[in-house]
C-alpha cells in the first residue's frame, strides 16, 4: 500500500497535475483534509464529478 499526500492548489480540481490526477483515478480510497486549507465552495461536487470517485 502506498500513501500519497496531494495538495489541491488554489483553483481546486483544475489545479491537479496530470500525474496527481492519475494517482487519484487509480486510488482505492481518497481522504480529504480540509482543516488547514481553503476549499472552494463546490469542491466536493466538482471533484466527484470530474474523477467519478467519492472522498472521505
Amino acid at each position: 500500500m502506498t500513501v500519497y499526500i496531494l495538495g489541491i492548489g488554489m483553483r481546486g480540481v483544475k489545479s491537479f497535475t496530470i500525474e496527481e490526477a492519475e494517482i487519484v483515478r487509480n486510488s482505492s480510497a481518497i481522504y480529504l483534509e480540509g482543516y488547514t486549507s481553503f476549499l472552494p465552495e463546490h469542491f466536493r461536487e466538482e471533484f466527484e464529478s470530474y474523477f467519478q470517485k467519492e472522498f472521505t
